[in-house]
Formats: C-alpha cells, structure tokens, sequence
C-alpha cells in the first residue's frame, strides 16, 4: 500500500488536472445559472460539492423539502452534517453536466418563482 502511495504522488498527475478541471467546470456552470435567478453563492476552491446559504425565509430542511417536491432536485441539507450546516445546503457536482444544467436551471425556476435571494 505504501508503495502505491508513492507511485501514485510521484506518478504523473494529469488525471488529478483533469478531474480538477471537470469540477471547476461543473461548479462555474451551476453558480452562473443559478446567480443570475438570486442565488448569490461563494464559489468553493477545491472540492467536487457546493455549500449554498438557504434564502432567510427558510430553515435548511424546509428548503430541500419544497425545492425537491417542486423541481425533482435533490440537495442535502446542511444539518445533516451537523447543527453549524443549519441555514446550508450541500450541492453534489458530481451528475453529468447536462444533468447538473437541468438541475442549475430547475433551481433558477424555483427563486425566479419565489421571488427568492440570498
């Protein structure tokens, strides 16, 4: 195992770029969609998830509840990984694009609806 380890630090890390890309991407796509219905969100610097603040009219379970029984998106709400995740929610990049697109423009629907901002 440690000699895995070894190779894979010292190895090429073209893959490691790639994947990096792809979620850079991703998370570029989904913020601009979803920025331009309201939903202000600060960009993450190296992960494959989004932690989005929730619009102040609701509390983090709520807002999964209504956005998933009105768009078919699911994202996780930010208490589930503990009581500082209250008023988040947790954004998995890790769908297609096209699927994440569907997803970013589905949410845009539902703020522009609402007339919701964060």
């Amino acid at each position: 195992v440690q000699h895995a380890g070894i190779a894979a630090l010292n190895g090429s890390q073209n893959y490691v770029r790639q994947t990096a890309m792809v979620y850079q991407r991703r998370r570029d796509r989904f913020i601009s969609t979803v920025e331009k219905a309201g939903w202000r969100i600060t960009p993450p610097k190296a992960t494959m998830f989004i932690w989005a603040p929730v619009p102040q009219a609701y509390r983090s379970f709520e807002f999964v509840q209504k956005l998933l029984s009105e768009t078919g998106v699911l994202v996780v709400p930010g208490d589930a990984f503990g009581p500082s995740g209250e008023g988040y929610v947790r954004i998995a990049l890790v769908a297609e694009d096209t699927l994440l697109d569907t997803a970013a423009s589905r949410i845009a629907g539902f703020f522009k609806k609402h007339g919701l901002t964060t």
